[in-house]
């Protein structure tokens, strides 16, 4: 479109980045359309992450525009120089990119040409986003160019965007992870002997991985990345956000150790998978075995080598999820992974490694079982001290000063650590209440080009007039300058996103007079009169951006600053501006660490009624007594800066997953209940029918008769059993060939015989008269016996005819929850909130932002455990009591409003139904 020069504005002085119409196409009404469109776009975005467009100009008759001039290279120009950028630097980089894209989406616009040489590096190493050439709003589709002619840049190109379809934000999500390949290999995604031929690969063949270029590069990494390449739109990530989190573990390898408690709460998790799926492995083990058993030890019901088999469970557990996520189930929940150290094999290898070398101990330590004499006691004693001598070695080296690595971390070169998010991913806020420009009839209705719309306040250099750009279509700010000249070369060229930007001088103003940027929102006095704290998240940025403003000052005038409260003004999307002068003037002036303090206050809403904000996390206490002046205040700038830097690397606010994950750990005792129920309802409707009928075989074959059993007579009277006629031959044979083959193939002799001895004699004569009789032969003779019976074994009246399988069911969930409410009452008392509070990192804070006590906790246990309980045991007192459809009604609401409950708090992670009705709010340790 035109050529970008670095030029000096003669009126001003300030080096900008002048791009100018191509003379070519400055006639062509078309170009100069679209020219006069990205300079519009372009003006109404500011963000630091986004190049900043000063005004429009006339050079030599073309149009041009004034931009913020970036003093490092871009990225093109790094890849070009076949520099290999570091991974972490690459993905740091990409990260600066998507913030600059949100902001530019939050502006209504699409960026549609986002590609490596428009990303601009900064000076301090930090990347910005720019030429919005090819942008349009997302509001409305203005067609500036010729129909199926295709704009943008092909290398990095959306296909949806090729084929001239409608495009979204991910399309510029797929160019940003172009642009990251790109970064990542030192080569494009897709490459041609001419655009036709790239752009038919774009549309039908997926890029070469990254790995094959670099082998260094994480596989995590690559899928995130080709994840943000897919053809079709639907299977990126559902925005940049989404993209930002997957990738932010890897822009830096000093992540933090993982905390104890964290990692006890996804071993927790892991084992008990772990210990589920050995259970049913070694049940079905058990059951297809049959007699061959271990007879020396008849309550070992899995011979030895299965046993070792099982415990090497685990190795295959660990060494494949570690593998290829870097992360279990239980650590991802937790959030959690494994990272490598040091120089060595690919973290495939190390974490097979680390897995064997975890289940290693236990596995040496139950090599004696097989000398161990036959004792039922001391095999129940060795199960015990086992896997305690197991757990003492994994944790003999873990120290804190070695990041909590056990041996088999340390041998194996890899470490566990936490890969949440540093900073609280900002939830869309609304925006801070605007103020208004007040009207003035002696303020002039135009000054030069500008529309004057009305006063923004005075100041002690004169006027602050509200005007309006009618050429770029923005708003701006006009001071007057009345008793100071106006500002001076180094304030004209001041370019933090935590200042206001100087425009220009009026050329039409009669008085000095400068413009500068309008940033709405409004001032800290205005926010403090909402008496209504601000999101933590939202504070805490503004806090550590008005911190770092307020140390630059200090260190550009080599003097403690001096300042105003009504110097700070907050934004349209939250963020610290420092004026010049305070708006209204004010006389009234403090040190940094108290103009610090005062925004804490209005931000904060703290005073008398609440002395704290109600999300305020633990970790920040401290922080905010120091500021609000309820503790011991910080000795100087310094140090509330890092205290505020330090903060912002804990988590903010709590995480849906986080939240979900403790609800899962907390309600585990019921749902292991419900689990139970459910095995019972199969239990009761497959395994137990069948095996009263098998015990009844067992019953005719040791009492030597044929008990012909009429309808109606219950198991009871069978095991009494008056004698009949005496088994013939072909009766004993029939009932062997049934045993022989239920205990080779069917439920196994522990569910048939336990250890009295003439059953099992039975059985095994049973399997030596008759060994591995095939099904056929098993159907065949159990008919035959059925013949002989007049019918099945009736199970319709047990030993408890009294129970049913409804009441079964009830009875067990009303239990698991009354136990649950037990076990968290007894939890809260060494733990506000309970054990499981105390794993996943939260706390709870009352209306008034103190912590909660234990009483308060307990209240919350029972203002939500006692309903249930109620609930789940009034629906089995209706059904004993014979009231099944109340007692069926009264068990479905009460699981309802459970369920309800448990998605209700998962929806809001911090205040669930019951924080709600009393006032507590859940935050992060």
């Amino acid at each position: 479109m035109g050529i970008v020069y670095e030029a000096v504005e003669l009126e001003s002085g300030r080096t900008v980045a002048l791009k100018v119409l191509a003379a070519d196409l400055s006639i062509e009404s078309e170009a100069f359309e679209r020219f006069r469109r990205e300079a519009r776009l372009a003006a109404a975005i500011s963000d630091a992450r986004c190049v900043f467009v000063y005004g429009a100009h006339q050079v030599d008759e073309s149009p041009a525009i004034a931009m913020e001039l970036v003093g490092g290279e871009t990225l093109q120009e790094k890849i070009a120089r076949g520099d290999v950028i570091p991974i972490e630097t690459a993905v740091r980089w990409t990260i600066d990119v998507i913030d600059g894209l949100e902001a530019v989406h939050r502006a209504g616009v699409l960026h549609r040409d986002v590609k490596p040489s428009n990303c601009f590096g900064t000076l301090d190493g930090q990347v910005k986003i720019g030429d919005f050439g090819l942008s349009r709003t997302l509001e409305r589709d203005v067609e500036l160019t010729q129909s199926g002619q295709f704009l943008g840049s092909p290398l990095y190109a959306s296909p949806e965007q090729i084929r001239g379809r409608v495009v979204d934000a991910r399309s510029d999500q797929y160019s940003c992870a172009a642009t990251l390949y790109a970064l990542l290999t030192s080569k494009s995604p897709f490459s041609g002997s001419n655009v036709g031929e790239v752009l038919a690969r774009i549309l039908s063949e997926p890029p070469a991985t990254p790995r094959s270029v670099r082998p260094a590069i994480p596989r995590r990494l690559e899928k995130i990345v080709l994840r943000g390449m897919e053809r079709d739109p639907e299977k990126r990530f559902r925005d940049l956000e989404a993209m930002r989190a997957a990738l932010f573990p890897f822009s830096s390898s000093a992540a933090a150790a993982a905390t104890i408690p964290r990692r006890l709460g996804a071993w927790l998790v892991d084992f008990s998978i772990i210990a589920f799926t050995a259970g049913y492995l070694s049940a079905l083990v058990q059951t297809s075995h049959g007699m061959g058993s271990d007879q020396a030890r008849p309550w070992l019901a899995v011979p030895f080598g299965t046993q070792i088999a099982l415990a090497c469970l685990p190795i295959l557990y660990f060494a494949l999820f570690e593998g290829l996520f870097a992360s279990t189930a239980g650590k991802w929940l937790f959030g959690l992974r494994v990272a490598p150290v040091g120089r060595g094999p690919a973290l495939p290898v190390r974490t097979t490694i680390r897995a064997a070398l975890y289940e290693a101990p236990y596995i040496l330590l139950m090599f004696p079982v097989t000398f161990i004499p036959n004792d039922p006691v001391t095999y129940a004693w060795s199960s015990l001290t086992i896997p305690l001598g197991a757990v003492l070695v994994r944790l003999s080296t873990m120290r804190k000063r070695n990041g909590w690595r056990g041996p088999y971390e340390l041998l194996s070169g890899t470490r566990v650590v936490q890969s949440k998010l540093p900073f609280r991913r900002l939830r869309r806020a609304a925006p801070p209440p605007e103020r208004a420009p007040t009207p003035d009839p002696a303020l002039p209705e135009r000054l030069g080009e500008y529309e004057v719309l009305g006063l923004v306040g005075l100041t002690g250099s004169g006027l602050l007039m509200h005007a309006r750009d009618a050429k770029l279509e923005r708003n701006v700010w006009i001071q007057i300058r009345t008793t100071a000249p106006p500002a001076g070369d180094w304030r004209r060229s001041l370019a933090r996103p935590t200042r206001l930007r100087w425009l220009e001088c009026p050329r039409a103003a009669a008085i000095p007079a400068d413009v500068f940027e309008s940033p709405g929102g409004c001032g800290l006095a205005d926010l403090a009169l909402r008496g209504e704290p601000l999101e933590w998240s939202l504070a805490e940025r503004a806090l550590v951006s008005l911190a770092e403003e307020l140390a630059r000052c200090e260190e550009e005038s080599g003097a403690r600053f001096r300042g105003s409260p009504n110097q700070v003004w907050i934004d349209r999307n939250w963020n610290v501006r420092l004026l010049d002068e305070p708006v209204p003037h004010d006389d009234t002036l403090m040190d940094s660490t108290e103009l610090l303090g005062a925004a804490a206050h209005a931000l904060l809403a703290v005073g008398p009624r609440r002395e704290l904000p109600p999300d305020l996390p633990v970790h920040a206490e401290a922080l905010v007594r120091a500021l609000t002046g309820s503790a011991e205040p910080f000795t100087d700038l310094g140090a509330a800066r890092t205290a505020l830097t330090d903060s912002q690397a804990a988590a903010a606010s709590v995480e849906r997953r986080h939240r979900s994950s403790q609800l899962a750990v907390s309600t585990l005792l019921i749902s292991i209940f419900l689990a139970f129920s459910f095995v019972l309802y199969l239990v009761f409707r497959n395994v137990v029918p069948h095996a009263i009928e098998m015990h009844a075989l067992l019953d005719e074959l040791q009492e030597g008769s044929a008990l012909v059993v009429a309808d109606g007579q219950n198991l009871k009277e069978l095991k009494k059993g008056s004698r009949g006629p005496v088994l013939d031959e072909e009766g004993l044979r029939l009932r062997q060939i049934a045993l022989s083959y239920e205990l080779s193939n069917g439920i196994g002799p522990n569910v048939m015989v336990g250890i009295e001895p003439g059953p099992r004699e039975l059985c095994d004569r049973a399997l030596q008269e008759f060994p591995n009789p095939s099904e056929a032969e098993m159907e065949s003779a159990m008919a035959r016996i059925r013949e002989q019976r007049h019918g099945r074994i009736d199970q319709s009246a047990l030993p408890w005819d009294w129970i049913t399988l409804d009441k079964v069911i009830a009875g067990f969930v009303a239990a698991g929850a009354a136990l649950w409410t037990m076990a968290a009452l007894i939890s809260c008392c060494g733990w506000p909130g309970g054990l499981s509070f105390r794993l996943f990192g939260l706390s709870i804070r009352s209306r008034n932002g103190r912590r909660a006590r234990r009483w308060l906790g307990l209240v919350r246990v029972l203002a939500f455990g006692l309903p249930l309980t109620a609930g789940y045991a009034g629906s089995v007192w209706l059904l004993v009591s014979g009231f099944t459809w109340g007692g069926w009604a009264l068990f479905v609401l009460t699981a309802a409003a459970h369920v309800a409950g448990v998605v209700l708090s998962i929806a809001t992670p911090s205040r669930g139904p019951v924080d709600r009705l009393l006032g507590t709010r859940i935050v992060p340790r």
